[in-house]
């Protein structure tokens, strides 16, 4: 088999387990070429693929394929040692160079206070430790920093700028060549702008990454007010207003303006509402202490809490009698215009509007001036083009040619659009519906699925063809991260066939829930089995359609329902229990309702500026000593606080009601409380 047939296989074929197919495939044409000049094209190819694998590893989410990289360099020091006079090995060079180059990217909050510690977060691949420096710079001379495209020219930036300060930064690396993220100590600096930069050794010259930040006591904030744009200048530290501060609003290129302000005893200021200025760089200065704000912007509030009662906008509703119509149908349109004020809506009586039909590629089909009713509505209808595009059509809602003073007065203009298709289609006479999904599958259990195709006059599609294909997708949970999951890119086909509905249209879907290579120990996993069915009937009509059956380690969800905040008082709490089979069909499971107190923290944190990092710098101790007011890891996750007490533990027969109280809780502490609902199954879950 050649290797273009192995490649074509691999990336069109529907077959189970494609990559893993793939590679044996390469590596028997490898065996039977063994040292043949003719190897280095299935070697490369093989690289090729433990590199593409490698791209799908995520930290901390799909860490499955972690040191596919790794594999395809040692591949590619191969192909250079057993083939250096190929032509092959130029492609094979740059694979290598690709997955061993390294990069660094520094990330620091634009503020920080001065004096204590700070965070910053490097993201990195193949380095075992850079060294920082700082550097005194102004914000002029940043922006200037940041034209230079070379090296050269950069350093050329730094040269004449004071040195602060320099440390080194140790950077874990396990070899994988993958892109990792790890916080760093940014050392307790005084009043200023920094510049920091990295460099490979204590001696390099060469800039490896930059970032920069204001080290500043000084903090703006913008308060809502509907009449006026309003500032307060505060102590970053404490929160105390901060009065006798100086504010400048500058924008050079796209306009000028410059506006000055000092901040009054309570450490405001305010602007009138004027037209919208973007781009703009706020300056503040309070004694020794000053700091830059860049791309602010000020916009010209049109909220209808801050409109005068004497403004308006005219709004409208669209409709069709339908989603979908033929080509040359007959199609029914309704509409309502009306005024939104901020002291309400009225509808719009007795005014010309302009309806205009589009077809998908936006070239006009129609139009009509319509005047609306006493009820502020039009209505009417028009036939759709008999040839020519089927797709998504729309109409359009505007003001008139001639405007009138009702819509020249208004804030906005009239603009509402609603879409509809237009298919060639003909109307099925059979349907096709699967049976719901009762069982709570396990891994490697055996599944049926069971359906029926029953045609629209009510008679069975009996002895019809079927064909059906089943495939395997796996999805991650990362409740345990951000709330949510995601489908990994691994699908497979793990089943498909052929055969007959009986004599009542009925079918059964049998197939086995493989699992691969997948980790079943892991139970964030679920695996999703989709059944794509095609059923063709004895006048030839084909009617597909689909369902999902859903398999996990441990197949049951629960859910306790109820609020997330209570009163204390004589009122009982109640908690709702909700149990369902992955595949949603409800079931009667009794089991024990606990309740906890956790220990919250003993005071308010602020949480990291970016998502957790792949590795920790500091353990917590060291941690809380650096950073006292900042969360360590998960610190700040409700789901991970710690159990102080104990505060109930309530049995729930089989079959009992959802809704139960668990009692007076008036007499209980304040603060946060976890409840849990544990159930043994008979197998054990």
């Amino acid at each position: 088999m050649t290797i273009d047939r192995i490649n074509f296989i691999h990336v069109y074929c529907d077959v189970a387990k494609p990559d893993e197919r793939y590679r044996r495939a390469l590596v028997q044409m490898i065996d039977g070429l063994q040292n043949d000049s003719s190897a280095v094209i299935p070697y490369l190819a093989l690289a090729r693929l433990e590199y593409s694998l490698g791209e799908k590893y995520q930290p901390l989410y799909n860490e499955q394929h972690q040191f596919k990289k790794a594999e395809a360099a040692t591949i590619c020091d191969s192909i250079l040692a057993k083939f250096s006079s190929s032509h092959f090995t130029a492609e094979a060079k740059n694979l290598k160079w690709a997955i061993v180059e390294p990069n660094l990217q520094l990330t620091i909050e634009d503020f920080i206070l001065p004096d204590v510690p700070s965070k910053l977060l490097a993201r990195y691949s193949n380095f075992d430790q850079v060294y920082l420096q700082t550097y005194h710079i102004r914000p002029a001379q940043y922006d200037e920093f940041q034209k230079q495209t070379t090296d050269s020219a950069r350093l050329a930036q730094i040269q004449p700028l004071t040195k602060s300060k320099q440390w080194k930064v140790a950077l874990k690396n396990e070899g994988d060549f993958q892109e990792h993220t790890q916080e760093a100590l940014f050392p307790a600096h005084e009043l200023g702008a920094y510049l920091v930069v990295a460099f490979a050794d204590e001696a390099a010259t060469t800039p490896l990454a930059h970032a920069m930040t204001q080290v500043t006591r000084l903090g703006i904030v913008k308060l809502y007010n509907p009449y006026k744009k309003t500032y307060q200048v505060f102590d970053r530290e404490n929160g105390k207003a901060i009065a006798g501060a100086s504010a400048r609003f500058l924008r050079v290129n796209g306009g000028y303006f410059n506006r000055f302000f000092t901040s009054d005893e309570e450490g405001m200021f305010s602007l009138n509402k004027s037209d919208s200025h973007s781009g703009l760089s706020i300056y503040l200065k309070k004694d020794n202490d000053s700091i830059r704000v860049r791309n602010h912007y000020l916009n010209k509030d049109r909220n209808m809490s801050a409109l005068d009662t004497a403004d308006y906008t005219i709004e409208a509703k669209l409709f069709t009698d339908r989603a979908i119509y033929r080509p040359g149908q007959e199609l029914f349109f309704k509409a309502i215009v009306y005024k939104s004020q901020r002291q309400g809506s009225k509808v719009i009586p007795n005014e010309y509007v302009h309806l205009t039909l589009y077809d998908p590629n936006s070239n006009f089909i129609w139009a009509d001036s319509l005047k609306t009713n006493e009820f502020g509505s039009i209505s009417g209808k028009l036939n759709l083009p008999a040839t020519g595009m089927t797709g998504s059509y729309y109409l359009e809602l505007t003001e008139p040619e001639e405007e009138i003073d009702l819509f020249w007065d208004a804030l906005n203009e009239l603009d509402i659009r609603h879409n509809f298709r237009v298919e060639e289609y003909k109307r099925p006479k059979f349907e096709i519906n699967f049976d719901p999904v009762e069982e709570a599958y396990r891994y490697k259990d055996s599944i049926f699925v069971k359906g029926q195709a029953t045609a629209l006059a009510g008679s069975q599609v009996s002895n019809a063809k079927l064909t059906y294909k089943v495939q395997r997708r796996t999805i991650v949970s990362y409740y345990r991260y951000s709330g949510s999951s995601s489908y990994r890119d691994d699908t497979e086909l793990v089943a498909q066939g052929e055969l007959k509905t009986d004599d009542e249209g009925r079918f059964t879907i049998p197939f086995k829930a493989l699992i691969g290579t997948i980790d079943t120990d892991d139970g964030d996993v679920q695996l999703q089995y989709e059944v794509s069915v095609a059923v063709t009937d004895l006048n030839g009509e084909t009617r597909e359609n689909d369902t999902n059956v859903m398999v996990a380690k441990n197949p049951y969800t629960v859910r306790l329902g109820g609020k997330r905040q209570y009163e204390k008082g004589p009122d009982s709490l109640l908690l709702p229990v909700y149990i369902n089979t992955i595949n949603d069909a409800k079931i009667a499971l009794g089991g024990t309702i606990t309740i906890e107190k956790l220990q919250a923290p003993t005071r308010i944190k602020r949480s990291s500026p970016w998502p957790l990092a792949d590795y920790q710098a500091f353990n917590k101790k060291e941690h809380d000593q650096l950073f006292p007011h900042w969360y360590y890891e998960f610190e700040g996750n409700q789901e991970k606080w710690p159990v102080a007490r104990l505060m109930m533990e309530k049995p729930i027969a089989e079959g009992a009601e959802t809704s139960n109280k668990i009692g007076d809780v008036q007499n209980w502490p304040s603060g946060h409380y976890k409840a849990t609902f544990r159930q043994q199954t008979e197998e054990g879950d």
